[in-house]
């Protein structure tokens, strides 16, 4: 009896939270992400979270790519990067003018499998279909993006979009104990039905459409447009001339290949 009541109870905190996540407007995006990530790391004891919006560009050859074509084009944490993480990423900025950098086994587990909804804990093991833990602790990847910044557990959710997008959100335990089976799944359950979220993220960085995310400025001119504004008001808004409002539009509508704000209403409402 106590388990139907426990399993009750996270079906409505999940519907709860889908109902809060449908009332952010357009405009409010990023902080209906905060609030999913924050959310669900207090119910499964994570210490950070982070979203990534992954795209397959179509001029990368895929049978020739160390990551099978797919790429970060969008990231979000849930709190801001430590000093720690701020000079890795610094590096990884170095080390990528230089050649690929090693993505690590755990990510070429996890593109392997690209087109199904899967969830992945990092102690899973081979035998339920992701990596090996004692191998992979020996790696130089393992010890630079685990080791050296305290992650002692991570969570994976792939929720694939189509063939050339999937979003990824990742919970991190920076102490024991591991993430259990249990956590895993109420997360999953949180995130599986949220497809209409994960389009809506993809859709206001521009990357169902684009190789490339639309700039910060960029998305809060297509925010002022799918509220109704005219160009001038959503000028006023930004604190800019028209002028430059409408190079920013004609921006906009060129990365997302419509012409008119009809077709990037259109546009929207089709991911929707």
């Amino acid at each position: 009896m106590q388990g139907r009541v426990d399993r009750a109870a996270g079906r409505e905190k999940v519907y709860q939270l889908w109902d809060a996540l449908s009332s952010y407007p357009t405009a409010r995006t990023d902080q209906a992400l905060h609030h999913l990530l924050d959310t669900v790391s207090t119910w499964i004891g994570a210490d950070n979270a982070q979203w990534i919006g992954a795209i397959r560009p179509a001029h990368l050859r895929i049978s020739e790519d160390y990551l099978l074509g797919w790429r970060m084009a969008a990231q979000r944490l849930l709190h801001p990067p430590t000093p720690a993480q701020l000079a890795l990423f610094a590096e990884i900025r170095r080390q990528s003018r230089e050649g690929p950098v090693d993505a690590g086994m755990t990510t070429h587990a996890t593109v392997a499998r690209a087109g199904t909804f899967r969830v992945h804990r990092l102690h899973d093991g081979v035998r339920n279909g992701f990596v090996d833990f004692a191998a992979f602790r020996q790696t130089s990847h393992y010890r630079l993006f685990y080791e050296k910044l305290g992650v002692r557990d991570r969570l994976w959710i792939a929720f694939p979009l189509n063939e050339d997008a999937e979003s990824y959100i990742l919970f991190d335990r920076t102490q024991s104990p591991r993430f259990t089976q249990a956590e895993a799944a109420l997360a999953a359950s949180a995130l599986r039905g949220l497809r209409w979220f994960h389009l809506r993220l993809f859709l206001d960085r521009g990357l169902l459409v684009g190789d490339k995310a639309l700039t910060p400025m960029q998305r809060r001119v297509v925010h002022g447009l799918l509220t109704g504004k005219e160009e001038k008001a959503v000028a006023a808004e930004l604190g800019q001339s028209p002028a430059t409002t409408h190079k920013h539009v004609e921006a906009v509508y060129r990365a997302l290949g419509v012409n008119s704000r009809a077709a990037l209403m259109a546009l929207w409402l089709a991911g929707r």
